[in-house]
């Protein structure tokens, strides 16, 4: 018996490695104190409680996914130098989104550590706040 644990020990290895990667980056992009659920930020964005909706995906992904209509484009790698010379402001409420959530929630942590202390994130696609 020991000896086919033995054989199977490195496939279960690769099999278990990838799964929890896959579970920390899920609960990475999901659990956070910033993450807004999508019906309430569709709400608030009707109600008007955002002044900026900030799209952080590449310039590829906005060109063939399409984008929300008036969110500003700022890709995550420039986020720091673009929102202090274009938002200097830091008052203002920000909602975030990418495709997944992960770059969304990163960028919503740089944002808190700049200052803007009113930016949330959704872990959806634009599609789900339309």
């Amino acid at each position: 018996m020991k000896s086919s644990l033995k054989h199977y020990f490195p496939f279960l290895l690769f099999l278990i490695f990838p799964l929890l990667g896959l579970y920390y980056l899920y609960d990475y992009a999901v659990n956070s104190p910033y993450k807004i659920n999508p019906s309430v930020a569709k709400k608030m964005i009707k109600n008007k409680k955002f002044d900026l909706i900030l799209d952080v995906r590449t310039n590829l992904e906005r060109q063939t996914l399409g984008y929300y209509p008036g969110s500003v484009h700022i890709q995550s790698a420039d986020l720091k130098n673009q929102m202090h010379r274009d938002f200097p402001n830091k008052n203002i409420h920000i909602l975030a989104y990418c495709n997944s959530g992960q770059r969304a929630r990163k960028a919503t942590e740089i944002l808190h550590e700049l200052g803007y202390k009113n930016a949330l994130y959704i872990a959806t696609p634009h599609t789900t706040i339309m």
